[in-house]
């Protein structure tokens, strides 16, 4: 059996990750976060969903984004299907992020249930700092870690959800959305201190340009023909770079 396995892993060592990752929840990060969360459980309550739909939100979604869609689509009336067709679009991200992220979860060959869970907790936050900091953790530490980070924060913004809710009668609809507005903010500086090469910081700038863009015309897919056309913008300019650096 490989030493480095989730099953040849000591219950110590792993709870001892899992409670390292828990910590890394309560950094900035993760209060800014969780300051977003806040502002999503009033805007909730002022759009008249009841609590506990508002906390699955939370816990079983845990994508913001998503769950903004979510509650601008059952307060706008619209059909089953096309909130459904609306939240898929906005969660999309997730699956490339997922991919670029779990060879490094999986280095340590944990068990499948292991992974099936730290894909739960696939959210910008953890991703951001997963990508980070993964690199200085052991592989047999690394599934553990993270999910703690995501258990942790998922949990705490949770509860951010519920006081929010409570708040939200006496939280003016303004402060409720600059609170959810922190986290796009916040993905902004983080992707940008975690870009490396020229491409990333073209993605950005092209992503800065097209999704306002595909706001006003494409509303509906704002997110991801703004997020693909300008990873794929980015893509073409690096490959056309390297083209007439060989010749």
């Amino acid at each position: 059996m490989n030493a480095s396995s989730d099953e040849g892993q000591a219950p110590s060592s792993r709870f001892m990750w899992f409670w390292r990752g828990s910590r890394q929840a309560f950094g900035v990060p993760g209060l800014i976060l969780f300051g977003s969360m806040l502002g999503f459980g009033g805007l909730a309550a002022q759009s008249g969903l009841p609590l506990d739909i508002t906390i699955a939100m939370t816990a079983v979604i845990w994508a913001l984004p998503s769950q903004v869609v979510l509650v601008g689509a059952i307060a706008g009336g619209l059909s089953l299907l096309t909130t459904a067709i609306a939240v898929t679009l906005s969660a999309v991200r997730l699956l490339p992020m997922t991919v670029a992220l779990m060879p490094l979860i999986g280095a340590g060959k944990p068990s499948r249930i292991s992974l099936l869970a730290a894909s739960h907790f696939m959210a910008v936050t953890p991703w951001v700092a997963a990508l980070r900091l993964m690199g200085n953790i052991p592989v047999h530490g690394r599934v553990s870690w993270y999910l703690g980070l995501g258990a942790t924060l998922s949990a705490t913004n949770t509860i951010a959800t519920v006081l929010g809710f409570w708040g939200g009668s006496n939280l003016p609809p303004a402060l409720s959305a600059g609170l959810v507005f922190l986290m796009p903010v916040y993905f902004l500086v983080s992707l940008t201190i975690a870009a490396k090469v020229r491409t990333d910081y073209l993605a950005l700038g092209f992503g800065l340009v097209a999704t306002p863009l595909a706001t006003m015309w494409f509303p509906e897919a704002d997110l991801l023909i703004g997020g693909v056309g300008a990873g794929t913008l980015a893509y073409l300019a690096h490959r056309t770079q390297r083209k007439a650096g060989a010749t």
